[in-house]
């Protein structure tokens, strides 16, 4: 979702929560459902946004601040950090997968070499026994020669040759047994080789399934704290916020207070005081004038003169009301009606009141002078504002 705003409310914004995502305005944005405006949102296509607007611009920030606090919160419990998880598997899934293929090769490697010694012992040794046997039968020719040599002409008996015979294939057993050994120790080495494979294998599986271990965990201790520390900020953040709002308005609402003791008013309405204050003046005008009018004649008694004058008070306090608070000429006109009845008992010249009336500029006609320089936009001179004001009778009572 985004925020969009205006200058002034666009600034509050940023500052009031710099994890939200705050737009400038302007004529050409467009805006969608989900969206939200800031501010007065009149002659503003909203395009199905939906318009955050106060009485003023600290409230505006204020509905802005709780919308886009808890929208931030919730962004930041359903997301989270990047999770390199998958990626840390498969790296050490990787680094096992090569560690296991160098055993491997380096397995294959000399169990090749032991299969070599294998199949090559047999020409390896098959020299050496045709060497043995070619031995032992020139060892029997000399053997034939040295006894003839001795007088024996009739060759050598079976004893002689059997031993040399004998002699032959034990060194022909013996070569035998030299290769068997050979072979029998490489199929050994092989033997060897393969379990020692086996545990180095196991041995690089359980390593590596530790230090994935290690580093996932250190991952998820990461993404946690990271996490942690964004909602901290921002929890953080939106706790400031909404004591400084909280205290700003309190500032706003003194200041008001202050303002309405000074000039009697508060959110353009009249304060208690400044209509006591009003009735009380009436009152005394009403008195004054109920004296005046009753100099001439003493028809009307005391009890009769105070209510009348109350009634008048009354009828004149909610006319200064009107006068302070800039009312309309039909505004007033229509108070005027409602209090005929008090402000002719009280002696008040309804003549000239209507006659000023047709003669003013009202609050609505001069509204915007009365914006720029805060000022009334009754003329003082009226009869009626001076009637209201203590400053005059004439014209305004009967005589």
């Amino acid at each position: 979702m985004t925020y969009y705003a205006t200058k002034i409310d666009y600034d509050k914004a940023i500052q009031s929560n710099p994890y939200a995502d705050v737009q400038l305005y302007n004529s050409g944005t467009q805006m969608k459902a989900g969206d939200y405006y800031l501010g007065n949102a009149t002659g503003v296509n909203l395009n199905g946004a939906t318009a955050l607007t106060g009485k003023d611009r600290n409230e505006t920030n204020v509905l802005f601040n709780q919308q886009s606090n808890n929208d931030t919160l919730r962004a930041l419990l359903n997301s989270s950090q990047k999770d390199n998880s998958d990626q840390i598997s498969q790296m050490y899934e990787q680094q096992k997968q090569a560690e296991l293929a160098q055993l491997k090769q380096a397995i294959a490697t000399n169990k090749a070499s032991q299969q070599n010694i294998i199949s090559n012992a047999p020409s390896q040794y098959q020299p050496l026994r045709d060497q043995a046997s070619y031995n032992g039968y020139k060892n029997l020719g000399t053997l034939r020669e040295m006894l003839a040599n001795n007088g024996q002409q009739g060759g050598v008996n079976r004893t002689e040759e059997t031993q040399v015979n004998t002699a032959t294939q034990n060194d022909i057993n013996t070569l035998n047994a030299q290769q068997q050994q050979v072979i029998d120790q490489a199929n050994k080495a092989i033997a060897d080789l393969e379990a020692s494979g086996s545990l180095q294998e196991a041995q690089i599986v359980a390593q590596n399934a530790a230090e994935k271990l290690q580093a996932l965990t250190a991952e998820s201790n990461r993404i946690q704290e990271a996490n942690y520390q964004r909602l901290k900020d921002a929890i953080s953040n939106a706790q400031y916020q909404q004591s400084f709002n909280y205290q700003a308005d309190q500032d706003s609402k003194n200041y008001g207070l202050q303002l309405a003791q000074l000039l009697g008013m508060y959110n353009g309405q009249p304060t208690q005081a400044a209509k006591e204050a009003s009735q009380n003046l009436a009152l005394n005008y009403a008195q004054l004038a109920a004296a005046k009018s009753s100099s001439g004649s003493s028809g009307t008694s005391l009890t009769q003169t105070q209510k009348s004058n109350n009634a008048t008070a009354s009828a004149l306090s909610e006319l200064q009301a009107a006068v302070d608070a800039g009312y309309s000429r039909a505004q007033i006109q229509s108070q005027i009606q409602q209090n005929m009845s008090s402000l002719v008992a009280g002696g008040v010249n309804m003549t000239t009141i209507n006659n000023w009336l047709e003669g003013i500029q009202t609050s609505d006609e001069q509204q915007a002078a009365a914006t720029a320089t805060n000022q009334k936009a009754w003329d003082e001179s009226s009869p009626l504002y001076k009637l209201t004001h203590g400053t005059m009778f004439g014209g305004l009572f009967g005589n």
